[in-house]
C-alpha cells in the first residue's frame, strides 16, 4: 500500500482522499470567487450564488441530521448544533441571504480563523466515499468559501470593533454550549 492511500475503513490525514478533497475545494472555490468577481457585487449572478451557497449549507446540515436519524445514530447529547461550525452554518447562511454586518463578521472570523483549520487535520474517521466524508468537507469547505465569497464578491468588510463583537459572541455561544452540555450530561 502506498503511504498516501488509506485502508478501506479509516481516514488518513494527508492521504489521497484528503488531498483530493482539498484540491477540489480549492478549484471549485477559486472558480466561484473568480466568476463572482467578474460579474460584480451588484450582479444577478452574485445574488443567486449567495442563495445557492447558503442553501447548500442548510441542506447539508439538515441532510446530516436526517442521515443520523435514519441510522439510529442521532443523540441529543451529540447532535445539537452547539459546535462553532454548526452555528457558523446558520450565521453564514444569514449573511448570504440577508447581508448583515454582524453575520458577515462572525462568518469571516469563525470560518477563516477556525473552520479553515479543520480542513487541514480533519476531525473525521470515515474515509471516502462514506457519507460523513462528503458532509464534513462540504460543510467546512463551504463555510470557508462563504466567508471568502462575502468578502471578495459581495464587498463586505469587517467594521471597527469586529474583534470585540466576535469575541463576545463566541464566548456567549460557549456559555450556551457549556450549559447545554451540563444539562444533557454530554
Amino acid at each position: 500500500m502506498h503511504a498516501l492511500d488509506s485502508p478501506a475503513d479509516t481516514f488518513v490525514i494527508f492521504g489521497c482522499a484528503h488531498l483530493s478533497a482539498l484540491v477540489v475545494l480549492i478549484l471549485v472555490g477559486a472558480w466561484v470567487v473568480a466568476t463572482g468577481r467578474r460579474r460584480g457585487a451588484d450582479g444577478t449572478w452574485v445574488r443567486r450564488a449567495c442563495r445557492v451557497l447558503g442553501s447548500i449549507q442548510i441542506l447539508n446540515f439538515l441532510g446530516w441530521h436526517a442521515w443520523a436519524l435514519s441510522r439510529g445514530e442521532w443523540d441529543v447529547r451529540e447532535c445539537l448544533p452547539l459546535q462553532l461550525c454548526d452555528v457558523a452554518v446558520f450565521v453564514s447562511a444569514l449573511a448570504l441571504f440577508r447581508p448583515s454586518p454582524l453575520a458577515f463578521e462572525l462568518t469571516y472570523l469563525w470560518c477563516l480563523g477556525g473552520t479553515f483549520q479543520g480542513l487541514i487535520p480533519p476531525n473525521i474517521l470515515e474515509p471516502f466515499p462514506q457519507y460523513r466524508f462528503w458532509h464534513y468537507f462540504l460543510l467546512h469547505g463551504g463555510l470557508v468559501l462563504n466567508a471568502l465569497f462575502l468578502a471578495l464578491c459581495c464587498g463586505m468588510r469587517p467594521r471597527r470593533g469586529t474583534l470585540l463583537r466576535v469575541f463576545v459572541a463566541s464566548n456567549a455561544m460557549a456559555v450556551v454550549a457549556a450549559a447545554a452540555n451540563g444539562l444533557l450530561d454530554a
